[in-house]
């Protein structure tokens, strides 16, 4: 578990970020399409439906007024005009209700339309039924009224022109005959009275003052007919009244008269009314019915909107418990991939900076994960090898610096002891005497020179092979210091790898916030049913911003990573620039230990040409001024070479203090 690399850990930490994010989306999305689909149920169903119901209540209304006004049509053709609109208007009603019938048999929510659309449907028959009667009996009313004023007409004519013959004939006898005169008077107020009481028959709307009036009128036709006869059998120029009396009095008292065809009216006008009433009860109930269609349509209504403002609070309910603790789980796994990264990161950089500063006598013991163990085993890796170098090397530079210093000695006693050889060899010209007897410890110390020189050579040797395993360990620890370069260069590359992630989260949560925003525009223009909606949108929004300051935050921690490891890096890279100048040294430190070797090789040869010399001066002493000559000049030549050894010895003595200051600051 613990192998388990930890770019893959962010991936699978981020990776479960996102599967949370997008279930709270899905969960989000099936509550919104459950209230789409409510709202859109309402709007294209239930509000369409309800309209249409109240668009029904409306014509049902228009058409209970329509036949209604039915009984107030004086003219047939209108009135057969009206009632042809009025059956095509219902049938249309009983189209659209059988309709609304069948459409409210889809929607599960107006099951109690049914029945009161059958009831409306049966009560619209009987009122189609009630309004054939109505245009029957109102037809026959306006037959009947026409009837009645045109016979009335007649009649008043027919009184007007009784009138003037009475007047016209009967005057002058009437002047002179008191009889005829009363005869006439009464006549004259009779037929007045007839023509008041017709009026009255035409007006009267009461039963009882009704039949009062008939009974008052049939009187008042026999009175007159009486006085009539009277009149005519004692004025003989009246004759030609009687045919108008008798059209008259049938006028009024047949069974075709004014009386007989206004009782027909009456009955018909009250047939009318009585199908106007039974008309309204109709239209009652058919209101009733409709009433209850509206209540159905509304109902269904209402509980499609409860239901969607139940939904609403579910998922109301649900934001309030799952939010908090979505932001938990974001919180907890944004704190354990930070603290996965920062603890091992912060770790390394210390240890990184503590071997910067020269210090490799410690080593990381973090609980490292993925990436990180090879990170700890390579830094530790390291910085063994690189306290094995440093101390092999800090002890072949005291190894070294002590045969430095041992040969600057040595180089600074047989310069002296070369000087005095020349001296020595001067004083030869002048005193050759002395030479024979000073030849053979001349010879002796050439001997003792020769084996000092050849100690020399091998310390000498020592030394190169010194120098050659310093260059080995150099060389060494620069490939080891190649390799933790490449190694943190890697890391670096690693941590820019996290930034990109970083980024790539920023951009979802940046995306998710522009999601939020445009979910919470379109709740805005939902208006009511999207306040709940508008409140997911605004926690979503919260949870991007949070997810985008964690990346903020782990954005921050690479970045110091990528500048840690830079430095790391630099510091490799000037501690590889400090191994070259060792090199360097180390090498110029070989060159002159092989110039010291050429020297002594030199001495050698000179020190064995001494001691042949002197074995031939004791052989040859007549030779001994020219060898004396010869060995001044080599004594010369000698002391250039060994003062040239002197100062390579001293050159690598101070060489060898630099390196060892060098090594010095390191600690292992």
């Amino acid at each position: 578990m613990r192998k388990i690399s930890v770019i893959h850990r962010l991936y699978l930490g981020f990776g479960l970020l996102c599967v949370i994010i997008a279930g709270w989306g899905l969960f989000n999305g099936n509550m919104m399409t459950s209230i789409s689909e409510g709202t859109s149920a309402v709007k294209e169903k239930i509000f369409p439906f309800q309209r249409s119901v109240q668009a029904v209540e409306a014509s049902t209304g228009g058409s209970g007024m329509a036949v209604i006004s039915l009984a107030r049509v004086r003219e047939n053709k209108e009135l057969e005009a009206r009632y042809g609109r009025l059956i095509d208007r219902m049938a249309a009603l009983d189209d659209q209700v059988a309709s609304l019938a069948s459409e409210a048999g889809d929607i599960r929510l107006l099951n109690g339309f049914e029945k009161p659309a059958q009831q409306y449907r049966a009560a619209l028959v009987t009122l189609q039924q009630q309004t054939a009667r109505l245009s029957e009996h109102q037809a026959e009313v306006i037959r009947v009224s026409e009837s009645v004023n045109r016979d009335l007409s007649d009649f008043l004519a027919k009184a007007s022109e009784m009138k003037q013959l009475l007047l016209r004939e009967a005057s002058a006898p009437a002047g002179s005959d008191i009889y005829l005169k009363d005869l006439l008077m009464a006549v004259m107020g009779n037929l007045s009275n007839i023509e008041l009481l017709i009026m009255q028959l035409v007006s009267t709307e009461d039963a009882e003052r009704l039949k009062a009036v008939v009974e008052n009128l049939r009187f008042n036709t026999v009175t007159v007919e009486q006085d009539i006869e009277a009149i005519i059998g004692e004025i003989a120029s009246l004759e030609s009244l009687a045919p108008l009396a008798d059209d008259f009095f049938e006028s009024v008292n047949s069974e075709t008269g004014i009386v007989s065809q206004y009782y027909d009216y009456r009955s018909n006008l009250l047939a009318v009314n009585s199908t106007v009433a039974d008309i309204e009860a109709g239209l009652d109930n058919l209101n009733s019915h409709i009433d209850r269609m509206v209540t159905a349509a509304g109902e269904a209504a209402v509980q499609t909107v409860d239901n969607l403002d139940a939904t609403a609070r579910f998922s109301e309910q649900l934001v309030y418990y799952l939010v908090p603790l979505i932001l938990f789980i974001a919180v907890v796994i944004s704190v354990w991939l930070g603290r996965l990264i920062s603890i091992p990161l912060r770790a390394t950089v210390n240890h990184l900076s503590a071997m910067a500063g020269g210090d490799y006598s410690r080593e990381l013991t973090f609980r490292a994960n993925g990436e990180f163990i090879e990170l700890k085993e390579s830094a530790n890796k390291l910085a063994a090898a690189m306290r094995e170098v440093l101390g092999s090397l800090q002890k072949a530079g005291g190894e070294i610096t002590g045969v430095a210093a041992s040969n600057a000695d040595f180089s600074h006693d047989l310069s002296q002891r070369i000087r005095g050889q020349a001296d020595d060899l001067n004083s030869i010209a002048t005193a050759m005497t002395e030479m024979e007897a000073s030849c053979h410890h001349v010879a002796e110390s050439v001997r003792d020179t020769h084996q000092l020189v050849e100690s020399v050579n091998s310390r000498v040797d020592e030394s190169k092979a010194t120098a050659n395993a310093n260059m080995e360990c150099v060389n060494e620890l620069e490939e080891q210091i190649q390799q933790t370069s490449g190694k943190l260069k890697k890391l670096e590359s690693a941590s820019h790898d996290i930034g990109r992630i970083t980024e790539s989260i920023d951009e979802i949560a940046n995306q998710t916030n522009l999601l939020a925003l445009n979910a919470a525009i379109e709740s805005a223009r939902a208006g009511e049913f999207g306040r709940g909606f508008a409140v997911v949108a605004d926690e979503v929004r919260q949870l991007a911003q949070k997810t985008t300051n964690s990346t903020e935050t782990i954005r921050g921690l690479v970045s110091r990573l990528q500048e840690d490891a830079a430095e790391a890096v630099s510091s490799m890279e000037d501690s590889f620039q400090r191994l070259e100048s060792v090199k360097s040294l180390i090498t110029d430190a070989s060159r002159g230990v092989e110039t010291i070797r050429e020297a002594v090789d030199q001495i050698r040869n000179s020190a064995e040409h001494v001691r042949t010399g002197m074995d031939e001066q004791e052989d040859v002493s007549r030779s001994v001024s020219r060898n004396v000559t010869e060995i001044s000049g080599s004594s010369s030549e000698n002391l250039a070479e060994i003062e040239q050894l002197v100062a390579t010895s001293d050159q690598l003595k101070a060489s060898m203090g630099d390196i060892e200051a060098l090594i010095g600051r390191f600690r292992v």
